[in-house]
């Protein structure tokens, strides 16, 4: 563990963690560029933790969809005794649908938002600075190492 005890290594090794982070949610998290409307076709919870999921029903270009988001508590609003005024009976509640355009069946109710992204692009900036700081502590000890003896070029004594 010699190595982590390097301030340089660990800058590397929290930047290459920020880095993977932000890459981890730009994967996970499908393309968000398109939408289209959707409908709650079904809601449900899990019993005493208090998380709820939809049942999404979407179409893209005639072809019908279906999604069921995560367990969690942020979709217990869309039961039906929290709908809005004028939503009567079983009147579906419309929701917006991010979904890929490269595969329509991946989507998601979130859009992806900028934060993945940016967070690859502060993993890679740290990884960047160590790198130009490594860079700059090479040329220096360089220099260093080639800068002439001063006892060897000394003026001869009378």
């Amino acid at each position: 563990m010699r190595l982590l005890r390097s301030e340089v290594a660990r800058w590397l090794l929290v930047s290459v963690a920020v880095l993977c982070l932000g890459v981890g949610g730009i994967v996970r998290t499908p393309g968000t560029a398109h939408s289209t409307w959707g409908e709650v076709a079904g809601f449900g919870s899990t019993m005493g933790s208090g998380e709820c999921y939809l049942t999404v029903s979407y179409s893209v270009d005639g072809t019908a969809f279906r999604l069921r988001t995560p367990q969690q508590e942020r979709w217990c609003d869309y039961s039906l005794a929290s709908r809005p005024r004028g939503f009567v009976g079983t009147v579906p509640l419309p929701v917006l649908v991010y979904y890929d355009a490269t595969d329509p069946g991946s989507a998601t109710l979130t859009p992806r938002g900028a934060v993945p992204g940016a967070t690859a692009l502060v993993g890679l900036a740290g990884i960047a600075v160590v790198g130009l700081h490594l860079l700059r502590r090479r040329r220096r000890s360089d220099v260093a190492r080639s800068a002439p003896d001063p006892a060897e070029h000394a003026a001869p004594e009378h």
